[in-house]
Formats: structure tokens, sequence, C-alpha cells
């Protein structure tokens, strides 16, 4: 989504910066497809992890976690 595009050059700088005292920022994608999140993470420059979460693992933890705000 557009909000989530702006903020990831922030949590690539905030990875940099504060990933060797502890920080991991972790990306969940909702890309429609595999190939749109490979070249999403390829076109930011990601330095931390993205999960593509259509995977039915991923889908089925965030259905466990429950609503989350």
């Amino acid at each position: 989504c557009g909000p989530c595009m702006e903020e990831m050059p922030d949590l690539v700088r905030l990875q940099q910066e504060y990933g060797d005292k502890g920080l991991a920022v972790v990306a969940l994608s909702f890309d429609k497809t595999k190939e749109a999140h490979r070249q999403g993470v390829a076109d930011l420059k990601l330095n931390f992890p993205s999960i593509y979460a259509d995977q039915k693992s991923v889908q089925d933890f965030l259905q466990r976690l429950g609503q989350v705000s």
C-alpha cells in the first residue's frame, strides 16, 4: 500500500542504524504475487527480512494472532 511504501526507507534507515543494537525489522508482504514481492524487495533495497504473507503457514499464524491494531 502507499503508506507502507512511504515508510520503507525509514525502516531501512532504522535497521541500518540500530540493527547492531538489537533492532530487528521484519516485514510481512501482502503483494498479489511472489514476483511482485521479490520486485518490491529489490526496488526498495530492503536490509531486513520481508516475508511473502500469502503462504498458507503465514496466513495460519496471522489468523492465530487474532486482530492486531
